[in-house]
C-alpha cells in the first residue's frame, strides 16, 4: 500500500478532478443530502483567490487512486494566527492512515506559516435527526483537538413555503434595498462593516477569532472572487433613511452548477437598530428576491451556533428546520 500526497496546481485540470471525485465521495457519504459539489467553485478557490487569504490544496493518492484531499487556508490580512483546515477522506479509504498523513501535513503547513492553531468543522447527528457517520469528529479528537463551537444546520425545504403569506412588516424609517453580486457603491462601506460584526455579534464559543478589518476594496474584492468561481448571490439590505446607512444584511449564494440548491451565508442586524423586526423584514424579503429569479431552487441550508435564539427563532418562522450538527474544532499546535 503506497500513500503520495501531491499539491495541487491550480491550473491542473486532472488534479482538481481527483480533488472533486474525494469531495463527492466524502460529502455523499457524510452529508447525503448534500447538492454533489460544484467542481467550477472547488477550481476557483484555488484559481481565483481573494487577497485576504492564501489557499493551497493536496490529494493524497492510494496505490495511484484518489483517496484524500487537504485545504488550508491561511488569512493574510487578520487572524493570522489561524489555519483553517479541510481534511476528506473518501469512505472506502478511510482507517488506512491517509487523514492523519494529511493531518500532519497540515500541521506542518500551518507552523512553516508561523500559525498557532488549526480551525476546521465535522458533522454529527441531532438527537431524532437523520443518522450521520461521526468519524470526522472522532478523528479530530483523536489528533487532540478541542471541540471550541456548536452550530446547527436548517434548511428550508422551499415546496413547504408560501413566501407571499410570510410576515415581512416594513418598519418606519427604514427602506428595503436588493442588489446581486454587485454592491451599490453607496453601501460597500457599511457591508464591510456589517460582515465585520459576523465575528463579533454571534455566539463563538472557544473559538480565537479577531474582528477584522474589512474595506471597500475588501468587498469588492470577495465579490469578484465569488463571480469568477460562477457564484450567483441575491441580497437584500435595510437602509435608515435619516442616516442613509445600510444597517441589515442578508445573503443567498449558488454555485454555478447547482440550480435546485443554495446557501444562506450572511444574516445581520446592526445592534443599534434592533427590535424593529429588520432581520425577518430582509429574511422574507431575500426569499422572495431568490425565487423570482431562481424558481428551480427547491432547498436553502443555514447555520447557527446552538446559542444562537434570536436568529434561530427568524429563520424557524421562515420555515427552515433542524437538519444536523456541526462541531467546530480547534487545535493549539
Amino acid at each position: 500500500m503506497a500513500i503520495e500526497v501531491r499539491a495541487i496546481d491550480p491550473h491542473d485540470d486532472k488534479a482538481l478532478a481527483a480533488h472533486q471525485e474525494v469531495a463527492a465521495a466524502t460529502e455523499a457519504h457524510d452529508v447525503p443530502d448534500f447538492p454533489t459539489p460544484c467542481p467550477v467553485w472547488y477550481a476557483g478557490l484555488l484559481r481565483y483567490p481573494k487577497r485576504s487569504s492564501k489557499r493551497s490544496a493536496w490529494v493524497a493518492y492510494l496505490d495511484g487512486e484518489p483517496a484524500g484531499t487537504l485545504d488550508v487556508d491561511l488569512p493574510l490580512l487578520d487572524n493570522t494566527g489561524n489555519a483553517d483546515v479541510e481534511l476528506r477522506v473518501a469512505p472506502r479509504y478511510r482507517r488506512r492512515g491517509i487523514g492523519r498523513l494529511l493531518y500532519e501535513k497540515a500541521v506542518a503547513v500551518a507552523r512553516e506559516h508561523d500559525r498557532l492553531r488549526l480551525i476546521g468543522e465535522a458533522v454529527g447527528a441531532l438527537p431524532g435527526g437523520p443518522p450521520r457517520d461521526e468519524a470526522g469528529a472522532a478523528f479530530a479528537a483523536a489528533m487532540g483537538a478541542k471541540e471550541a463551537l456548536v452550530e446547527v444546520r436548517r434548511r428550508l425545504d422551499v415546496s413547504t413555503v408560501d413566501t407571499d403569506a410570510l410576515p415581512a412588516e416594513e418598519a418606519g424609517g427604514y427602506s428595503l434595498v436588493r442588489w446581486r453580486e454587485h454592491a451599490p457603491e453607496d453601501i460597500v462601506a457599511d457591508i464591510g462593516r456589517l460582515d465585520a460584526r459576523m465575528f463579533t455579534d454571534p455566539p463563538l464559543g472557544d473559538l480565537v477569532l479577531e474582528k477584522p478589518d474589512i474595506d471597500v476594496g475588501r468587498v469588492r474584492d470577495r465579490e469578484e472572487s465569488a463571480i469568477r468561481r460562477g457564484e450567483r448571490t441575491y441580497n437584500a439590505g435595510i437602509r435608515h433613511d435619516a442616516s442613509g446607512a445600510l444597517v441589515a444584511w442578508t445573503m443567498f449564494a449558488l454555485e454555478s452548477t447547482v440550480d435546485d440548491h443554495a446557501w444562506q451565508n450572511v444574516t445581520i442586524v446592526d445592534p443599534d437598530h434592533r427590535g424593529h423586526r429588520l432581520g425577518m423584514w430582509i429574511k422574507v424579503a431575500n426569499l422572495r428576491y431568490l425565487m423570482a429569479h431562481e424558481p428551480a431552487v427547491r432547498a436553502i441550508d443555514t447555520w447557527n451556533a446552538a446559542s444562537n435564539t434570536h436568529m434561530i427563532a427568524i429563520n424557524e418562522a421562515v420555515g427552515f428546520r433542524p437538519v444536523d450538527a456541526w462541531g467546530m474544532w480547534q487545535q493549539e499546535i
